[in-house]
């Protein structure tokens, strides 16, 4: 893979950092439209006290004077709702998407160990102790591993599976391999594939970057879809018949053991205009989707087609809207995986996107369907913004964070969680800083941080024998 590709790649990922900030759920807004205090000021929702003993719901440590702390409590707010269910849990109507003290005891939910109520949190922990996922479960996205070759890129993928990582997600840049119409050159991926393979480590790749002659905007202010989706699918096919179960690549390789990829990720975040720039369009992108996905399964019929992953933000189309226009455009039927990128600022907050996701999805008869959460993290430094937490909160997060995801997975029917990333990032060329450069499990140096100790204790805990 060339160094241009690994500027690339990376690119991708930090302008997809660039428009994540998280809007409340679809749960949140009705709890707020229905809370007295949505309709006061913020002083007086700041006062509410709901068992009357003159310290407000923010800050009482028994918010509804039953005796049982809130940290011990399974309805801090005595409204009826069972705390991992109530979109408000310490009743002071800010939802807990925006709550920085989500059970009301007075210290700030990164540093709590109680945090979201023990009826959520400890039923978590409890039910994630008695699970165990297979090792693919726990995903890593690291860019470095593309512009190295040799041993040195060898040495980065078996310190992902060191550190628990069982699948990689990777950009399959299209402008890369197919330098010409019809002309492939696949000599970098297939050194990434056999490396990965050689460290016992599953490559999810995102089918993405159409090049200049294939692009409906070569131009374009970020990554337009290509012009013709049967040209996209053409690519998707030879990928397939390369890197797929009895592909070429392991045919030329007897010396390696083969991992074929078997699931393949259409397209990156299509509802933000940084990787769809003439506006998001669910539609559109549910085309691009029909005709790709059928490809892939005319190259292996058991393959596994994700959509690409689809964050919630205030840049683009709220994730549950992309969604619903997905359905609404004939999406069912064009895809076996949903991928959704639940960055969030408290574990909480991920499960409720994730959950309203699959309420979709069973909504239009699509119970059978998976989820793979192929992006998530937390910054450690940078300019200010909602997912820049510091060193030890990022530990913490990721502990909390991929404990409720363990615990949730059946219910969810969720594949995989995939942390964005294993190293942090230098500022590209022409860009500025900014928090998704800094959300890597080492620093630039390649220092590690506390959060790759917490990754990898959560996947030795909870993958199977």
């Amino acid at each position: 893979m060339s160094a241009a590709s690994a500027t690339r790649g990376l690119r991708a990922g930090v302008l997809l950092a660039l428009a994540l900030l998280a809007v409340p759920s679809a749960a949140d807004a009705a709890k707020a439209a229905a809370c007295p205090a949505a309709r006061v000021s913020p002083a007086k929702a700041r006062s509410l006290d709901a068992d009357h003993d003159g310290i407000p719901n923010w800050r009482d440590a028994d918010v509804d004077g039953d005796g049982l702390p809130n940290g011990r409590d399974p309805d801090v707010d005595g409204d009826g709702i069972p705390n991992d269910r109530d979109p408000d849990i310490d009743g002071d109507c800010v939802v807990n998407g925006r709550d920085t003290d989500t059970d009301g005891d007075g210290i700030a939910d990164p540093r709590d160990a109680t945090a979201y109520g023990t009826a959520a949190g400890q039923a978590a922990i409890a039910l994630a102790a008695t699970t165990r996922v297979p090792a693919s479960f726990f995903g890593l996205v690291a860019n470095e591993a593309l512009g190295r070759t040799g041993a040195a890129q060898q040495d980065v993928l078996n310190q992902l599976r060191a550190a628990g990582a069982g699948t990689l997600r990777q950009n399959l840049d299209w402008s890369t391999v197919e330098q010409a119409p019809g002309v492939y050159v696949w000599s970098g991926f297939d050194a990434l594939v056999l490396a990965a393979a050689r460290a016992g480590v599953q490559v999810l790749p995102i089918l993405f970057n159409p090049p200049a002659f294939a692009s409906s905007d070569p131009a374009a202010d970020g990554t337009a879809p290509p012009r013709d989706n049967a040209t996209f699918a053409a690519f998707a096919a030879a990928a397939v018949r390369r890197y797929g179960p009895g592909g070429a690549l392991w045919a030329a390789h007897p010396e390696v053991a083969a991992l074929p990829i078997t699931a393949w990720q259409v397209w990156n975040e299509p509802n933000i205009r940084a990787y769809w720039p003439s506006g998001p369009n669910p539609a559109a992108y549910t085309a691009m989707l029909r005709v790709v996905g059928a490809a892939i399964h005319g190259a292996d019929p058991a393959a596994e087609v994700v959509t690409a992953g689809l964050p919630d933000t205030y840049s683009g189309m709220p994730v549950l809207d992309f969604l619903r226009g997905m359905y609404a455009a004939g999406a069912r039927g064009s895809f076996d995986t949903l991928a959704i990128h639940p960055y969030a600022r408290s574990a909480e907050q991920a499960i409720e996107t994730l959950r309203a996701a699959r309420a979709i999805l069973d909504a239009n008869g699509d119970t059978n369907v998976s989820i793979r959460a192929t992006e998530f993290g937390w910054a450690t430094q940078g300019p200010k913004a909602p997912y820049q937490v510091g060193t030890r909160l990022q530990g913490l997060l990721m502990t909390r964070t991929l404990t409720a995801l363990v615990a949730a997975h059946d219910e969810l029917h969720l594949r995989d969680v995939v942390y964005y990333a294993w190293q942090d990032a230098g500022i590209y060329a022409g860009g500025t800083d900014f928090w998704g450069l800094h959300t890597g499990l080492h620093d630039l140096r390649g220092r590690a941080k506390p959060a790759l100790a917490a990754f990898t204790r959560a996947a030795q805990a909870y993958t199977a024998p």
